[in-house]
C-alpha cells in the first residue's frame, strides 16, 4: 500500500501493527497534515465479528476528547471493503520501548501514570473500558507527554458484549483475573493493568513474570506479585501500597475508581516534587462547545433554514448554532462515529468569491496543524454539493466568554487563569508560526468544567506566506484589533498579544478599553487615545497585573512583550505559580 492513495490520504510508510488493525503513516492531501491510518489486519474476507470491533474502536475513541487519548479523525473504507480509522499522528516511542532501555526514574514513572490515569478516567466517564492497557499502547512523546492508543477491544458499557462468553480479549501479561475468567467487566479491570504497567515501569519486570503464557495466567490468579522494592530498593512506601491495591485480585479490594487513583498519583506526584503534566493547566481538555443558550437570529433567514434537516456527506444536520463574518456553525452527527460535532460553513453568498474560499481552507489548514489542549481539534474538511466549504470540529458543552462578559466582569483570578489558557494556546500557534489575527471574547470559550479553548483561525496568517487579503485592508474585529492591524499594516505575533491584552482588559472591567459608536471612531481610538487606567475601573486588580495589561497594549509592537511566552511567564508569577 505503501505510496498509494486512499480516499483523500496518500500512504507514506507503515508504523506497525496489532492483533486488530495495521497502521500507515500518511499525509492528508486536504489538510496538508500528518495522520496515521489503521487498517484491519485481514484486508479481504474479515469476519462481521472482526469488522463490528473495528468500527467499535472507532466509535469508542472518537468519543473521547482529551490530551492524553489520541484523537480520531474519521472512519471510512476502501473501495475493496477494508476499513480503516484515520487518527493524529502520536510522535514519539512506544511505553514498551522505552522500558527496553530499563526501568524508569520513580517521578518518571509517576508522572506517566498520572497522565494514563487521567485519560482513562475520561473513558471511564464516558462509559468506555479499554481493555488492553499496556506499554505498548501508550505513546510518550519527546517532551514526555503521553498519549493513550487503540481502544480496539473497548467496550461500549451500554453495548452488547461481541465476544463469547467465556472468551476473553486483551494481552495476557496485563490482564485482570476477571478478565482471564471471560467474566463481565467494569472500570476496575483498567485500574489492574494500570497497576501492571506501572510495577513494570519502576522495577523492569512484569509483575507476573513467567516462562509461557500458560504459566503468567496462573501466577495472576493465584500468587501474588513480588514487592516492588525487593526488585528496586528505595521504591516508595505510598507507591507500593497504590500498585499492591491496583493489583488487589478481587474487584471489592481493588481501587474503587480511575478517578480515586489519578487523585492518588496526583498526591505521589506532589510528594515527589514531580511536576504533573497531566494537571498543568497546559493539558487542558480539548473541546468545542454548544453554547448553553440558542444563539443570536442571523441576519440571513435561508441561511438559518438552508441546511437544518438535510445530510451533508456522512453528517446529518441537526440544527444551528450560530455564525460570523466567515462561518455559518451547525450542530451535526457523524454517521459513520455516531458522534456529535460542530460544522463550520462557508455563507451561501460567499460560495462564489474564490478569496474567502482560500481564506477558509487556510481557516483549516492553520488549525488542523495544531495540536493543543487549548485550541479546537479539526476532524476534516470537506465540500457540500452545492460547493460549500466546511470544517468538522468536536462539539462540546459551555458557553463563548462573551456570553460570560454579558453577566459582568470576572473574579480578578478567574481572568487571570482564562488569560493564561488563551496565552498557552496562542504560543503553540506562534511556534507554528500561525498569527490568529481575531482573538476576541465571542472566538473564545470557557467549557463546562472551565476550559478555554481558541476557535476560529479563519483570518489566521501562516507566517512566511503571502497574505491572502489584499496589501491595505484589514481583516479582523475592530475593537480588538492592533494598531498596525487596523493600518492594514504586516502583523507578527506581537498583534495576538495586544488582543490578549484587550480581552483581559475587558475581563477586568467589564468594558472594552477602546470604544466608539461607529468602526472608525473605534480604530481612531486605538491608534491616538489611552484606555483608562485599568485600577481606576477595577481598583483591587494587583498593579503587576495593570503593567502587565498595559505592556500587551501597548501601540508600538517593541513596546509589548516580544513573545508570548515572556506574558506566560509574568502572568504565572502573578499567579503564584
Amino acid at each position: 500500500m505503501i505510496g498509494s492513495t486512499v480516499s483523500h490520504y496518500r500512504i507514506l510508510d507503515r508504523l506497525g501493527g496489532g492483533g486488530m488493525g495495521v497502521v500507515y503513516r500518511a499525509v492528508d492531501l486536504k489538510l496538508d497534515r500528518p495522520v496515521a491510518l489503521k487498517f484491519l489486519s485481514s484486508q479481504r474476507g474479515a469476519s462481521e465479528e472482526h469488522k463490528r470491533r473495528f468500527i467499535r474502536e472507532a466509535r469508542a475513541a472518537s468519543a473521547l476528547d482529551h490530551p492524553n487519548i489520541c484523537t480520531v479523525y474519521e472512519i471510512d473504507e476502501t473501495p475493496d471493503g477494508a476499513l480503516f480509522i484515520a487518527m493524529a499522528l502520536c510522535e514519539g516511542e512506544t511505553l514498551r520501548d522505552r522500558i527496553a532501555r530499563g526501568p524508569l526514574p520513580v517521578g518518571e514513572a509517576v508522572e506517566i501514570a498520572e497522565q494514563i490515569a487521567a485519560g482513562l478516567a475520561r473513558a471511564h466517564g464516558r462509559g468506555i473500558v479499554h481493555r488492553d492497557v499496556k506499554p505498548a499502547n501508550v505513546i510518550v512523546a519527546p517532551d514526555g507527554r503521553v498519549k493513550l492508543v487503540d481502544f480496539g477491544i473497548a467496550k461500549l458499557s451500554d453495548q452488547s458484549r461481541l465476544t463469547r462468553a467465556g472468551t476473553t480479549v486483551g494481552t495476557a501479561g496485563y490482564m485482570s483475573p476477571e478478565q482471564l475468567h471471560g467474566e463481565e467487566l467494569d472500570p476496575r479491570t483498567d485500574v489492574w493493568s494500570l497497576g501492571a504497567v506501572i510495577y513494570e515501569m519502576v522495577t523492569g519486570h512484569s509483575p507476573f513474570e513467567a516462562e509461557s503464557e500458560t504459566e503468567t495466567v496462573k501466577a495472576i490468579l493465584r500468587r501474588a506479585q513480588r514487592p516492588m522494592a525487593s526488585l528496586r530498593p528505595g521504591v516508595p512506601p505510598a507507591l507500593e501500597r497504590l500498585v499492591e491495591r491496583a493489583l488487589a485480585k478481587r474487584l471489592e479490594d481493588r481501587t474503587a475508581s480511575m478517578d480515586a487513583m489519578s487523585a492518588e498519583l496526583r498526591r505521589l506526584a506532589a510528594s515527589l516534587a514531580t511536576p504533573s503534566r497531566a494537571s498543568d493547566p497546559d493539558r487542558t481538555v480539548v473541546e468545542i462547545p454548544v453554547p448553553l443558550s440558542p444563539p443570536p437570529p442571523l441576519p440571513e433567514p435561508d441561511t438559518r433554514e438552508g441546511l437544518h434537516g438535510h445530510t451533508v456527506g456522512p453528517y446529518e444536520i441537526l440544527e444551528i448554532l450560530g455564525g460570523g463574518g466567515m462561518g455559518v456553525v451547525y450542530k451535526a452527527r457523524d454517521t459513520r462515529l455516531a458522534r456529535i460535532v460542530a460544522l463550520k460553513f462557508l455563507p451561501p453568498e460567499l460560495t462564489r468569491d474564490r478569496e474567502a474560499k482560500l481564506r477558509f481552507e487556510q481557516e483549516a489548514r492553520a488549525a488542523s496543524s495544531l495540536d493543543h489542549p487549548n485550541l479546537c481539534t479539526i476532524l476534516e474538511m470537506g465540500e457540500a454539493s452545492d460547493g460549500r466549504l466546511y470544517i468538522a470540529m468536536p462539539c462540546y458543552d459551555g458557553e463563548t466568554l462573551r456570553r460570560r462578559l454579558e453577566r459582568g466582569p470576572l473574579p480578578v483570578e478567574e481572568a487571570v487563569d482564562v488569560a493564561l489558557q488563551i496565552a498557552r494556546g496562542l504560543a503553540k500557534a506562534h511556534r507554528n508560526g500561525i498569527i490568529h489575527r481575531d482573538v476576541k471574547p465571542a472566538n473564545l470559550i470557557i467549557t463546562s468544567d472551565g476550559v478555554v479553548k481558541i476557535l476560529d483561525f479563519g483570518l489566521a496568517k501562516l507566517a512566511g506566506s503571502a497574505a491572502i487579503s489584499r496589501s491595505g485592508s484589514s481583516a479582523g474585529t475592530p475593537a480588538y484589533m492592533a494598531p498596525e492591524q487596523a493600518r492594514g499594516d504586516e502583523v507578527d505575533p506581537r498583534a495576538d498579544l495586544w488582543s490578549l491584552g484587550v480581552v483581559l482588559y475587558e475581563m477586568l472591567t467589564g468594558r472594552r478599553p477602546f470604544r466608539g459608536e461607529r468602526e472608525q471612531a473605534v480604530i481612531y481610538s486605538i491608534l491616538h487615545e489611552n484606555a483608562q487606567p485599568l485600577r481606576e475601573l477595577r481598583p483591587e486588580a494587583p498593579p503587576e497585573l495593570a503593567r502587565i495589561v498595559e505592556r500587551l497594549m501597548a501601540k508600538a509592537p517593541e513596546d509589548r512583550y516580544s513573545t508570548v511566552d515572556e506574558a506566560i511567564a509574568d502572568l504565572r508569577t502573578l499567579q503564584g505559580g
